[in-house]
């Protein structure tokens, strides 16, 4: 169901008289307060950045949320500076499960997609690496998924983002240069 006709289904399931337009104008204005004034960062978030960094990888962010949701939540954490790309979903035409996000930002990266690996907790973000010829690692939420529909979708599942740079020592010690992730 699209999110224009879920706003529909509300609107007329408790009889609001606010037109479809305004609820989703007004959703959006919440959920960009939200996301840049309240959302944290994962555990070890940071920490595991700081050390990709130090490892001279190329960082990305590519979320499907919005621009004005998503800069000042980095900014305010801390971490904006640590990516030299951010993609967002304003910026794509499809949204993930397409793949055009991640296809966005390796090119602004200078990457090839085969070069990158995408971080995910998402189905659809799975779909959207792999179907963009990426490398995926899963993180699932174990409290609300089962991690056995990641592992059958993702080329890799992890337990805690601090552990993605032994996957990538892991995964490049095995691989050539050429395939190595960058």
């Amino acid at each position: 169901m699209s999110y224009r006709l879920a706003v529909e289904f509300y609107k007329n399931a408790f009889h609001i008289s606010a037109s479809a337009e305004e609820l989703m104008r007004r959703r959006g204005e919440i959920a960009t307060d939200f996301f840049a004034n309240r959302v944290g960062l994962f555990p070890s978030a940071k920490t595991t950045l700081e050390q990709l960094r130090e490892m001279k990888l190329h960082l990305a962010v590519a979320t499907s949320s919005v621009g004005a949701s998503a800069r000042p939540l980095l900014d305010r954490t801390g971490i904006g500076s640590l990516f030299s790309v951010v993609v967002t979903g304003d910026e794509v035409q499809q949204g993930k499960p397409h793949p055009d996000i991640y296809l966005r930002a390796a090119k602004k990266l200078g990457i090839s997609p085969e070069a990158c690996l995408v971080i995910e907790d998402a189905l659809a973000g799975i779909a959207a690496g792999k179907t963009a010829n990426m490398r995926v690692a899963a993180i699932p939420d174990r409290r609300f998924v089962d991690p056995r529909e990641y592992e059958m979708k993702a080329d890799y599942v992890l337990g805690s983002l601090s552990e993605i740079p032994a996957l990538i020592r892991r995964v490049n010690a095995a691989t050539s240069e050429e395939h190595a992730l960058r």
